[in-house]
């Protein structure tokens, strides 16, 4: 693999040849924040054009998986997704809506060969974007105008298929299942019992936890309930986090938001998007007010951008099938979530939950156990209080 040095002014090249730039410099610039990327290296740059002394603020993520055999499965799907959401579906999402470039940074290139793996993006810092950077969860405001974005973005594939525009094929962005993934569900079902099952053991929740588990003896069964008794599906993000959002502020208010990072993106039932927000973003006491109001405020969204383009929501996806989703996806979503957050609070890393033998050091990470235990513990309080799981 290039060094990150000479792919950049590789891909550079590519990017000057694109916009007609003859001649041009380029600079680092610093990270505005510190943003999380866990399958890539992240590189400000300033593409400075040296006859108008224009310059195009670029983010460029290139792949850091070289080094790290064991995520290679990883980050090839990773790639190959995110290389077609902005190269085929964007431009498709762009020709039917409106206002769409809010949340799709523009692309200046994708290349998602093994060897070459990068993706050059608009800096949406430079346009006043910023991450949260206010603790470890998001408030009302900002998940209102997350569940409104996200709307926008599966209204769109809602949209194609009703005006029958069929993107390309591409099996990458198929629903995910064990015969194409089976290192994904490998490592979710050794993370659920090593960071559940096992975590837990002695608890209020043990038999939660027990009982969720033994659904697992048929992996492929588990993963595809949600997919295959879904009522619809749809190009969803995939990894809906409060580190893949930027925001734009006024007086301290949200009121914009760019989506990024869609490397999990696949076809899926909207629900899915959504209730892995719900989990895995906000602290219980705001998710218990307020739950009812942000499905609502997602599906309120989802009839407005569906009735701007001539379709009638209640044909194609009704609330009521919405709801019933939410319930169906609850599952899946909480065993990415066991996942998500033994990586995000530094119980593991990526390469380490590729194989989650062993078992937790108590010991040595008690602060952040304890925490994982408390909010997943407030989890299944919530969603079982909710009615949306019985287990």
């Amino acid at each position: 693999m290039n060094s990150p040095s000479v792919l950049i002014e590789k891909v550079l090249t590519r990017v000057a040849k694109k916009l007609n730039i003859e001649k041009w410099r380029y600079e680092l610039e610093n990270m505005s924040g510190n943003m999380v990327n866990y399958m890539g290296n992240l590189f400000p740059v300033a593409l400075i054009d040296k006859t108008s002394d224009v310059t195009i603020y670029l983010m460029i993520k290139t792949d850091s998986s070289a080094l790290v055999p064991a995520i290679e499965p990883f980050a090839n799907g990773a790639y190959k997704r995110e290389d077609y959401v902005y190269t085929t579906l964007v431009p498709l999402f762009k020709k039917i809506a409106n206002n769409s470039d809010d949340f799709f940074p523009e692309c200046y290139f994708a290349d998602s060969s093994k060897d070459n793996r990068v993706l050059v993006l608009q800096n949406m810092s430079v346009f006043g974007f910023e991450r949260h950077n206010k603790g470890r969860f998001l408030d009302k405001e900002h998940i209102i105008l997350i569940l409104e974005a996200v709307a926008k973005l599966h209204s769109f594939s809602l949209i194609l298929r009703e005006k029958n525009i069929e993107p390309p094929n591409n099996e990458v962005m198929e629903p995910f299942m064990t015969n194409k993934e089976p290192h994904y569900a490998y490592c979710l079902k050794r993370c659920f019992k090593k960071y559940g099952v096992d975590l837990f053991e002695g608890t209020q929740f043990e038999n939660f936890f027990k009982n969720m588990y033994s659904s697992m003896d048929d992996m492929t069964q588990f993963i595809e309930n949600s997919v295959k008794n879904a009522h619809t599906l749809v190009y969803g993000h995939g990894d809906i986090w409060k580190e893949n959002f930027l925001f734009k502020y006024i007086d301290n208010k949200p009121v914009q938001v760019c989506l990024l990072d869609y490397q999990l993106t696949h076809l899926m039932t909207p629900a899915r998007d959504v209730l892995f927000l719900l989990i895995n973003s906000i602290e219980s006491s705001i998710r218990r007010e307020h739950y009812q109001t942000f499905l609502s405020t997602y599906y309120k969204a989802l009839k407005v951008s569906l009735k701007a383009n001539g379709i009638d929501p209640s044909t194609v996806y009704s609330e009521e099938k919405f709801r019933d989703d939410i319930k169906l996806v609850f599952p899946m979503c909480f065993c990415v979530t066991i996942f998500s957050f033994a990586l995000w609070l530094g119980l593991e890393n990526l390469i380490s939950l590729v194989d989650t033998a062993g078992s937790v050091n108590v010991d040595t990470q008690k602060d952040n156990v304890e925490l994982f235990i408390k909010i997943i513990g407030d989890i299944i309080t919530d969603f079982r209080d909710f009615g949306t799981t019985s287990t």
